[in-house]
């Protein structure tokens, strides 16, 4: 497989981990300052100091979920044949989060990860997690495959009316989550069963080798909303 990755962007969660990281060292900062001024002042900053601690290590802990799974991703996909291609950390929506797209014989696959351990169910649109309601949780990502199949529509006509459509898939990669989904609107799979899901879905689309390379050129190039001139194709693995 060959992995590709546009200049625009910017490794998967570096939003995150430097948010988290900046609040913690304001946190210090502020805290050195008004004990060297004001030893009994102190106190009147620690809830303040507290919440922003807490936001900071918060931060930093969805960074690391993030890191994890993608990471996991990336490195199953490694074993796919030299027909597929995979652009990594594609934002296709202005804040959204990074998607990988995963292009090959299996079609164009815009994969989203989620870390989460716990009880999942999926139910047509509606999501819960450990029995909560969790409300637009598949909405990201469907926005995303959209919006990168309208690009390939217009970058890439041909190629892109051998597509179906554009598949949004969102990957489970906790070791510990129970997954359970019926009737999903968008593809959905636990990590273990991602590459059974890809073999399948080759079988029912078949795009040619030369269509897939096309077709990655443009997602790299130009995957969104965002304004992607300038930015060039490097490969990084093959």
């Amino acid at each position: 497989m060959k992995i590709f990755y546009g200049e625009s962007h910017e490794p998967v969660g570096q939003d995150g981990f430097r948010a988290g990281v900046a609040a913690i060292l304001t946190l210090l900062a502020t805290a050195i300052f008004a004990l060297a001024a004001d030893p009994v002042g102190i106190a009147a900053l620690s809830p303040a100091a507290a919440l922003a601690a807490h936001q900071g290590v918060k931060q930093i802990k969805r960074w690391r979920r993030g890191s994890v799974g993608d990471w996991a991703i990336g490195n199953l996909l490694r074993d796919l044949s030299d027909s597929y291609y995979l652009v990594r950390n594609v934002v296709p929506i202005r804040r959204s989060h990074p998607v990988h797209v995963l292009i090959g014989p299996c079609g164009v696959l815009v994969i989203e990860t989620r870390r989460i351990h716990g009880r999942i169910l999926c139910y047509g649109e509606r999501w819960y997690v450990n029995g909560w309601r969790r409300r637009g949780f598949g909405r990201r990502i469907s926005r995303s495959a959209s919006t990168i199949q309208r690009a390939l529509q217009r970058s890439c006509p041909g190629e892109s009316a051998l597509l179906r459509r554009v598949e949004p898939l969102v990957v489970f990669t906790h070791p510990h989550c129970q997954l359970n989904v019926y009737r999903p609107r968008i593809l959905v799979t636990r990590y273990s069963e991602l590459l059974k899901l890809i073999w399948a879905l080759e079988r029912r689309q078949n795009l040619p080798a030369d269509a897939a390379g096309r077709l990655a050129e443009a997602v790299a190039h130009a995957p969104a909303d965002r304004a992607t001139s300038g930015s060039s194709l490097k490969h990084a693995v093959g």
